[in-house]
């Protein structure tokens, strides 16, 4: 019997445990459910109730068939109405009172949006929550904590059971909104899930998983869209433009320089919201992390680890892997939604110092970093950026500090664009060979001072290159 419990949908136990009584059964591991089961429902009875479960279950089917072509997708629809109905009386069977509250937003520190706007229906016997899931445990059973604070946990986190994990199909760095209840002890535990980054629980179900389909070839399109008197934004599309479905690596060795151009390369897009942008801001410099607040501020781009995020007494190496780790996850979900997602990351310095003494999982996330970009079929795309010390990655484009003229603030000598060759049209490879093999011939501070001379005197970079 125990055996074909174990071979239930988690579904089909939840209901059996309902019909049992079984108190608070959602928050129950699988292994104890089915325990509590065999132990509240006698042998002969359980039987039948299985056979109960198989025989509607065939009858679904069956109705749905005789339905014909024309109304089948109906019959779905009306299948999904009533397992979620099940789904709210089980819900309303084991809910305790609790607090009123307002759903939090996912909190940023910056003014950034989500992203949808998350509706949570009001239910004066309900606290609600939103917020981004953080999972927790080994194996293939975690649970989790939804943090409406976004990375970092407030007082407003909500404990997510591994069965409920389960259930909704969650996964980390989802956007997840849903109701709580309040234990005695003051602990908050999210007893329904409404939606999942910003869409129903059952689309979240059927969502693709990043990893999984094949990837196709990165694309050269123009996502930086520099406004005329960008004289960085101008440079870096000419020199080295943003790749869908590619890595960007900004180079410099002093940490203010390096800080300053990565903002720089990120503004314009931004600025084009033509890509949903996650900032995670690992340098621990408050200064810094400031910037990136100002930058985003009104903008359509979330920031994890901005200014007003506390340091949770973790050390900066430590702080640094694990807020990585979360804003890749939180890019995989926005680029399973068929979104273009650029991925900012402040300084990758600080994980590289720290790999000597780091633990195998933190080391999995740099070389999860070095991998995560891509464009993915059907729709969607990562794109990341991030900023470190030096590199000789032939696979990320380079954008290389100028040592020589602030103004520029890129060296147009050494910044390159990672296959050239094949993402560039043919007329456009051509004047892009040509600009190249023009600042080639002069000294790195001529190249430079030209460059700046030749964007101050053109309305825009095709003007420019078609002057050559």
């Amino acid at each position: 019997m125990a055996q074909l419990l174990t071979d239930l949908h988690l579904a089909d136990l939840h209901a059996l445990a309902a019909g049992a009584g079984i108190d608070r059964y959602r928050l129950l591991p699988r292994a104890r459910l089915v325990e509590s089961i065999e132990a509240r429902i006698p042998a002969g009875d359980l039987e039948a109730r299985i056979a109960g479960l198989a025989t509607a279950a065939a009858g679904d089917a069956a109705a749905a068939a005789a339905a014909g072509s024309g109304s089948a997708a109906s019959a779905r629809r009306s299948s999904s109405r009533a397992r979620s109905s099940r789904s709210a009386n089980r819900r309303t069977d084991t809910a305790e009172p609790a607090r009123k509250g307002a759903a939090a937003p996912v909190a940023t520190q910056a003014e950034v949006t989500t992203p949808d706007e998350v509706a949570v229906p009001e239910d004066p016997d309900k606290d609600e929550v939103s917020g981004l899931l953080h999972l927790r445990g080994q194996g293939s059973r975690p649970f989790g904590f939804v943090y409406p604070g976004g990375f970092e946990r407030t007082d407003e986190a909500a404990y997510v059971a591994d069965v409920l994990v389960e259930e909704a199909g969650l996964r980390p760095a989802d956007l997840v909104a849903g109701t709580v209840e309040q234990e005695a002890d003051g602990r908050r535990i999210l007893t329904s899930v409404t939606r999942v980054n910003g869409a129903d629980p059952e689309a979240a179900r059927r969502r693709p998983h990043f990893d999984r389909p094949v990837s196709v070839a990165p694309q050269l399109r123009d996502m930086l869209a520099p406004r005329r008197d960008d004289v960085v934004g101008r440079a870096v599309a000419l020199l080295a433009p943003l790749v869908r479905g590619q890595r960007t690596l900004v180079v410099a060795g002093d940490a203010d320089r390096r800080a300053a151009l990565v903002r720089a390369v990120a503004r314009p897009v931004v600025a084009s919201r033509r890509a949903h942008v996650v900032v995670a801001a690992i340098d621990p410099d408050a200064a810094r992390r400031q910037a990136w607040a100002e930058l985003l501020a009104g903008s359509l781009a979330e920031l994890h680890g901005g200014p007003d995020a506390g340091t949770t007494g973790a050390s900066p190496v430590a702080r640094g892997f694990s807020l990585a780790a979360f804003a890749l996850e939180r890019a995989r979900r926005l680029a399973e939604r068929r979104e273009d997602v650029v991925l900012v990351l402040d300084d990758l310095t600080i994980l590289e110092a720290g790999l000597a003494s780091a633990t195998a999982d933190e080391a999995d996330v740099l070389a999860a970093l070095a991998n995560a970009s891509r464009v993915l079929p059907g729709g969607g795309a990562l794109t990341v950026i991030a900023a470190a010390a030096d590199s000789d990655d032939p696979r990320s484009s380079i954008v290389v500090a100028s040592e020589t003229m602030a103004e520029l603030a890129v060296d147009p000598l050494r910044t390159r664009l990672a296959g050239e060759s094949y993402l560039r049209e043919p007329r456009d490879l051509a004047r892009a060979t040509q600009l190249r093999e023009k600042l080639a011939a002069m000294h790195p501070a001529e190249a430079s001072a030209w460059l700046v001379g030749r964007i101050g005197a053109t309305s825009s970079n095709h003007q420019l290159l078609a002057g050559l």
